[in-house]
C-alpha cells in the first residue's frame, strides 16, 4: 500500500543516483558512492576515496529473491529477466507488487569493482553505465599533452551470466531507446546508434552514424534572445542563494530590461544587457561567458618560451626561461634535448625567412603552436669554440607560455627568499584554489615546510573551493616527532610548519582566495601582509549555460565567517594585519615590497617564537638488561 505517500528507499547517508526500474518490474536500480575501500595518496600522508561508486539493486517485494543469490535448489537465483526480452514480454501488463516495510535492507550490491559510474540505464536483462578510468584532473599527468582528456566507456552488465562487457570503448555521452533495444550516442560530436545487447563492429552494420549536418535551423535572432534573456532571469529567480534576491524586486528589473530586448542588434548586445541584468543582484561570480568561436585551420601563436631584443647582430636570446620539470606545460622548446640554444646566441630565420628589425620573431611564429619549425642559429660567446657558427634546429613552439613564465616566478621568489634568510625560509606559491593550485602546493611542501619559517603567497590567488583543504595542511602545529633510523626526523603531523607561517595576500586574491586570507586571520596561522583581498564570496558551480551555448552563472553559496566577521567580506574583501603596497615604479624596478616586507616580518618572529627542532636521540631512555633466571647461574 503506497497510499502513504513517499517510500525512502535509502536512508540520505550517501549519494545515491540514477534510479531506474528493472523492464520486469521486479527491481529498483540505481549507483551509489557506499563502497568505503580507501586508497593511499602518493604524496603526502593521505587517504582517500577515487572511486566509491557501485551499481545495486532493490527488490520491490519482499519474497523477491537476489538475482546474484542462491535459491532453495542451490542453483543460481531465478526472478531474473533473460537477456532475449521473453521474460518482460509476459510480465508486461502484470501488477507490480511493491513492499515498503523493510525495503532499505533489501539493498543488493551487484557483483562489479568499485569505481566511477554514472549514467545508469535498465533494459530487458541488463543494466548499463558509463565507465569512468581513474584519471587526474588538471589532464598534466597524460602520456602526452595532445592526447585527449578522459572519456568513459559503454559497459552492459549482463544480470542472468553475472558478466560485464564494454559496448563503446569511448564515448561523451548516451541515451537508451525507449525499446531498451538501441543506444544512442555522441562520441566527439559524432551522433551513433547502436545494439543494446552487444558490441557492434564498425564493419558489422549495426552502427549507424546520424549525420547531423543535414539539419537546417531557421532562427529569428529576437526571438532566441528573448528566450535567453528569460531564461537567464528566470535561473537567477531559482537559484539564487537568497530567496529574496537579496532585497531586489526581481519580477520589476525583468520588466524594466525586457523591452531592450526588440532593440538588440547582436549577440554582442544580448551578452552586454545580460551584464546589466546580473549587476542588479549586486554580488559577485554573476558571470555571463559567450560561447566560445573557434577559427578552423589556427594553430595559435607560437612561442619559443624566451625572450629576445633586437640587436645589430640580430634577434638576440637575452633569456631562456628554464621552467619545472614536474609541470609538463613550463618547459621551453629551447632548452629541449638537442636544442642546445644558449643566452646570447641569435636567431637569424624561422623556417627559412630571414628576421630583420620589420620582421620578428613573433611575426613568423604565426599560427606555428604544435607544429615543428626550423630555427636558424648563430652560436653566441657561451659556445666556446664554436661560438659564431650558425646551425639548424627543429623545435615545437608552445601556444601558452603562462605556466613556463609562472615557475620562473615562483623560482624567483624562492630564490630570494633563500638568499635574504641565508636558506632559513621557505616559500610556498598558491594561484588558485583548485587542482592546479593543489599540484603547485604540494610540488615543494616537503622542502619548504622543513625550514625554519614560512611564507605562503596567495597573491593572484584566481579561487576555487579548496580552501578549507589548504588551511588545514598551513594551519598544522608541530606536537611531536617521528624518529626513524638513517632518514631525517619528521614532523607530527606530517607537513606542518616548524616555525612561523607569513600570508602573502592582494587585491587580486579572490573568492576562495578571499576565504583563505580570512581564515587564516581567524585561526592564527599567521599574519596576512599585502592589501585588502579582492572581495567576492558568493560562490557558483557552473551548473548552466543558455540554448546558444552562452554560460550565465547563479551565485549560490554565500559564506558566513565567525569571529564577529559575518557578511563582511562580499564587495568588501578581506584587510590585511599589515598594509604594503606594491606600487608601479617598485614593479618596473623588478623590487617586490611585499615579498621583502614578509621576510623582515618572519626574521623578528622567529626571534620571539623559535623553530620547532626534532629532540636530540641521547635524550632517549635507556633500558638495563633484565637479570637471568637464577637456574641459568648453577643456582
Amino acid at each position: 500500500d503506497l497510499a502513504g505517500g513517499i517510500v525512502e528507499v535509502t536512508d540520505g547517508r550517501f549519494c545515491d543516483e540514477s534510479p531506474k526500474f528493472t523492464p520486469d518490474g521486479k527491481f529498483l536500480a540505481f549507483l551509489s558512492n557506499r563502497s568505503f575501500d580507501p586508497v593511499y595518496d602518493g604524496h603526502s600522508f593521505d587517504l582517500s576515496f577515487p572511486s566509491p561508486i557501485k551499481p545495486y539493486l532493490v527488490a520491490l517485494a519482499a519474497a523477491t529473491p537476489s538475482p546474484f543469490g542462491p535459491a532453495v535448489d542451490l542453483a543460481p537465483a531465478a526472478g531474473v529477466a533473460s537477456t532475449d526480452g521473453t521474460d518482460a514480454d509476459a510480465a508486461a501488463g502484470s501488477a507490480v507488487r511493491v513492499d515498503p516495510e523493510g525495503m532499505a535492507h533489501r539493498v543488493i550490491g551487484v557483483p562489479v569493482p568499485q569505481g566511477n559510474y554514472t549514467a545508469l540505464a535498465a533494459t530487458e536483462g541488463a543494466l548499463l553505465w558509463l565507465d569512468w578510468a581513474l584519471a587526474g584532473v588538471t589532464g598534466d599527468g597524460k602520456a602526452s599533452q595532445d592526447d585527449k582528456d578522459a572519456r568513459p566507456s559503454l559497459v552492459r552488465f549482463d544480470l542472468a551470466r553475472r558478466k560485464s562487457a564494454t559496448l563503446v570503448e569511448a564515448l561523451d555521452s548516451y541515451r537508451l531507446s525507449g525499446d531498451g533495444k538501441k543506444v544512442v550516442l555522441v562520441n566527439d560530436k559524432q551522433v551513433s546508434v547502436v545494439p543494446a545487447a552487444a558490441k557492434a563492429e564498425e564493419e558489422s552494420g549495426q552502427l549507424v552514424k546520424v549525420d547531423l549536418g543535414r539539419i537546417r535551423v531557421m532562427m529569428d535572432p529576437l526571438s532566441v534572445w528573448g528566450q535567453a534573456f528569460d531564461e537567464a532571469w528566470r535561473l537567477q529567480r531559482d537559484f539564487f542563494w537568497a530567496e529574496d534576491m537579496a532585497g531586489q524586486d526581481w519580477e520589476s528589473i525583468h520588466t524594466r530590461y525586457r523591452p531592450i530586448v526588440d532593440r538588440l542588434g547582436s549577440h554582442d548586445d544580448l551578452v552586454d544587457l545580460l551584464w546589466e541584468l546580473h549587476g542588479e543582484l549586486g554580488t559577485s561570480h554573476a558571470y555571463v561567458r559567450p560561447a566560445a568561436v573557434t577559427e578552423n585551420g589556427s594553430n595559435g601563436q607560437g612561442r619559443l618560451g624566451a625572450d629576445f631584443a633586437l640587436t645589430p647582430a640580430g634577434w638576440e636570446i637575452t633569456r631562456i626561461l628554464a621552467g619545472e620539470s614536474s609541470d609538463p606545460l613550463a618547459t621551453s622548446p629551447l632548452t629541449r634535448p638537442g636544442a642546445a640554444a644558449m643566452a646570447g646566441d641569435v636567431l637569424l630565420a624561422i623556417d627559412g625567412v630571414p628576421l630583420s628589425a620589420t620582421v620578428s620573431p613573433a611575426m613568423q611564429l604565426v599560427g606555428a603552436a604544435g607544429r615543428a619549425v626550423e630555427l636558424t642559429l648563430r652560436n653566441g660567446h657561451g659556445h666556446g669554440a664554436d661560438a659564431g657558427e650558425q646551425r639548424r634546429i627543429a623545435v615545437v613552439p608552445v601556444k601558452d607560455e603562462e605556466r613556463l613564465r609562472y615557475q620562473e616566478w615562483v623560482a624567483a621568489n624562492r630564490r630570494t627568499v633563500r638568499e635574504a634568510s641565508g636558506g632559513r625560509y621557505g616559500y610556498l606559491h598558491i594561484p588558485d584554489m583548485m587542482a592546479n593550485g593543489w599540484a603547485q602546493l604540494h610540488r615543494d611542501l616537503d622542502t619548504e615546510t622543513a625550514l625554519d619559517g614560512l611564507i605562503v603567497d596567495v597573491r593572484r590567488n584566481r579561487g576555487g573551493h579548496t580552501s578549507q583543504l589548504v588551511a588545514e595542511l598551513i594551519g598544522r602545529k608541530v606536537t611531536g616527532w617521528s624518529m626513524p633510523r638513517g632518514e631525517r626526523p619528521r614532523t607530527y603531523p606530517h607537513h606542518a610548519p616548524r616555525g612561523p607561517v607569513i600570508i602573502l595576500a592582494d587585491e587580486f586574491a579572490g573568492s576562495d582566495g578571499d576565504i583563505i586570507t580570512q581564515v587564516a586571520k581567524l585561526r592564527g596561522i599567521g599574519p596576512v601582509i599585502g592589501t585588502r583581498t579582492w572581495g567576492g564570496v558568493v560562490g557558483i558551480d557552473n551548473r548552466f549555460s543558455l540554448a546558444d551555448g552562452t554560460g550565465v552563472t547563479q551565485p549560490r553559496y554565500a559564506t558566513w565567517f565567525g569571529g564577529g566577521v559575518g557578511w563582511s567580506v562580499e564587495n568588501y574583501g578581506v584587510d590585511p594585519d599589515i598594509e604594503v603596497l606594491y606600487p608601479p615604479h617598485a614593479y618596473a624596478a623588478g623590487r617586490d615590497p611585499q615579498l621583502e616586507y614578509g621576510i623582515g616580518a618572519l626574521k623578528e618572529m622567529i626571534q620571539e617564537l623559535p623553530t620547532d627542532k626534532p629532540p636530540v636521540r641521547e635524550g632517549y631512555r635507556r633500558l638495563k638488561p633484565a637479570p637471568l633466571p637464577a637456574r641459568l647461574h648453577g643456582d
